[in-house]
Formats: structure tokens, sequence, C-alpha cells
């Protein structure tokens, strides 16, 4: 049996209030915190999203928070 190499990064951009609650439930759980985040995302990976209406709500939302994000660096 081979063990996979894990070398990859994720990163995302949550406000340092987000991460202590993540870290705090996590820990408060007995799970690792890269293993709570893994099982979350694994877990929404798998779940039927409620409509395609929600989709492209989704869809549009993460443009607009692109489109801001770029505004305010070039400010």
């Amino acid at each position: 049996m081979s063990v996979e190499k894990k070398d990859a990064r994720l990163s995302v951009r949550i406000s340092p209030q987000e991460l202590q609650e993540i870290k705090d439930f996590a820990d408060e759980n007995g799970l690792a915190f890269t293993d709570f985040v893994l099982g979350a995302i694994r877990d929404a990976m798998h779940k039927k999203p409620e409509s395609e209406e929600f989709v492209a709500l989704v869809r549009r939302v993460a443009a607009l928070e692109k489109t801001v994000y770029k505004q305010s660096q070039a400010a």
C-alpha cells in the first residue's frame, strides 16, 4: 500500500474570529483542525445543491466578491 504525498495547500481568506471559531469547534469535538476542515469539505462535495438557482446565486456572489476584492486592492 502506497502513501499519497501530501504537499498541496489550500488557502482561504477568513476573519481571525472565524478562524478561531473553527479551531475551537474542532478542538471541542476532539478533531485536528485539518481533519475537521477536510471532513467538512468532503461532506459538502457529496451533498446535492438545493437547486440550480442556488448554484447560480452562489456563483454570482463569488463573482461579486472577486470584483470587490480586486477593487479594494487597486484603491
